[in-house]
């Protein structure tokens, strides 16, 4: 793809960084009538009362901020049922809109992939709004199976899956 990308994850210091992005985004998606997260979620006490430190991830392009996502070992909000270290869990994941059109989601869902493989995990999971099709052709032209829909509070929300052991 010839881009200069590396993930990493964030530092305690960086949560205002990650934050930053999902709100770049947030924002952006609001202005065209999309709205995907409430603001007041994204913002770093809201996002740390939900998540550990060490599920937060940056991506860089030429040592720019250009992306996040967070990976979670479970997800009983839109998982209940899994069996316990079976997945690994995306949520927020955004790219600046500096960098669109280079094809950083995908990078971030191929390191998402060798990751979940390299802790041995069988799946790939992630929940997406319903009501977002570009976002979810997304999902299913990266090769997740989609899985159903499901009512989290006020979203509907598409699950899906990959199945780590069907392509590797």
């Amino acid at each position: 793809m010839g881009v200069d990308f590396q993930i990493r994850p964030i530092q305690e210091n960086e949560i205002e960084l990650f934050s930053g992005v999902l709100l770049e985004v947030a924002i952006w998606l609001e202005a065209k009538g999309e709205p995907l997260w409430p603001l007041e979620s994204i913002q770093p006490d809201a996002l740390l009362k939900k998540n550990r430190l060490d599920e937060f991830y940056l991506g860089f392009v030429s040592e720019k901020l250009a992306s996040c996502m967070i990976l979670q070992d479970h997800d009983l909000a839109f998982w209940p049922n899994d069996r316990a270290g079976e997945a690994l869990y995306l949520h927020k994941l955004a790219v600046c809109r500096a960098f669109a059109g280079l094809g950083l989601s995908q990078l971030m869902l191929d390191w998402a992939k060798a990751r979940a493989v390299k802790l041995g995990k069988r799946f790939l999971k992630l929940d997406t709004v319903s009501s977002m099709p570009k976002l979810n052709m997304l999902y299913k032209e990266y090769g997740f199976r989609y899985c159903g829909e499901k009512q989290v509070g006020i979203y509907l929300v598409s699950l899906y899956q990959l199945d780590l052991q069907e392509i590797w």
